[in-house]
């Protein structure tokens, strides 16, 4: 009897799971990457990638899906314009084959527009991320250097958690602290394979999360030590914090905090 319900478990578990890396992901209607580029947005060109996700049985992509794909976007627009200051507008899936029911090959493009072109004028959401990406680029490389001077060479680092005002701004911020990790002679672990656990375990996939939700999730991906990071206050009193922890004893071993 212990056996069967085991395995029954077992079944409903792996279902569970499925579904949640399987549910069908509408995006906000406000999210930037998805909307045209605004007049007067300086646009580099478009990028197209090929990729497999997770799709929901109907055929759109599940929320681990769009996250993937964005990440694979912003990695193919860094690779052909040579910037890390620049981010996605006009997102656009089209499932091309299907290899199961829960995942297929998609087209992915989007428009590329360079941050040091976006123009000051439009809404405050949108012109005070803008702001804040040309300026946090300087305080990025600093905080990074400080946090991870207790960090061992060639240790495995998963960026877990970042937290900021909207969604291109935190991609933007994700973006650089890997090419600022790697620049330092560590290893990163890849976004797409932190979303797969997060979305395997029920973790949220958007939104700030805790120590020990961010721990658990680098320890699953086989990295020795995460790092979360966050934007403070507004207006001119911004503040780019990071922390870094151990994830087999969750010890807090660096932190760093930079204004911009």
């Amino acid at each position: 009897m212990k056996t069967i319900f085991f395995f029954f478990t077992l079944i409903a578990l792996v279902l569970g799971l499925v579904g949640c890396a399987s549910a069908p992901y509408s995006p906000p209607p406000d999210d930037p990457r998805y909307l045209p580029p605004s007049p007067g947005e300086q646009v580099l060109g478009q990028v197209e990638v090929t990729v497999p996700l997770f799709t929901s049985q109907n055929g759109p992509p599940s929320a681990l899906g769009h996250n993937a794909a964005i990440q694979n976007l912003i990695r193919e627009a860094n690779r052909q314009f040579e910037s890390r200051a620049l981010v996605l507008r006009d997102v656009n899936l089209t499932l091309i084959t299907r290899r199961s029911s829960t995942v297929g090959d998609f087209l992915a493009s989007a428009t590329v527009v360079s941050l040091s072109g976006l123009p000051s004028t439009g809404s405050s959401t949108q012109s005070s991320s803008v702001a804040t990406a040309r300026g946090i680029e300087g305080s990025l490389e600093r905080a990074t250097e400080n946090a991870m001077r207790n960090v061992p060479e060639r240790s495995r680092i998963a960026i877990v958690n970042v937290a900021a005002p909207d969604r291109s701004l935190a991609d933007f911020i994700a973006g650089d602290l890997e090419i600022h990790i790697l620049g330092l002679g560590y290893r990163v672990i890849d976004r797409t394979e932190l979303d797969r656990i997060r979305a395997e375990q029920q973790f949220q996939l958007a939104g700030e999360v805790d120590d020990a939700t961010a721990v658990s999730i680098g320890r699953l991906a086989g990295a020795e030590y995460i790092l979360t990071a966050r934007i403070d206050g507004e207006g001119t009193l911004r503040r780019l914090r990071l922390r870094v922890l151990e994830t087999q004893t969750a010890e807090l071993i660096g932190v760093s905090a930079e204004s911009y």
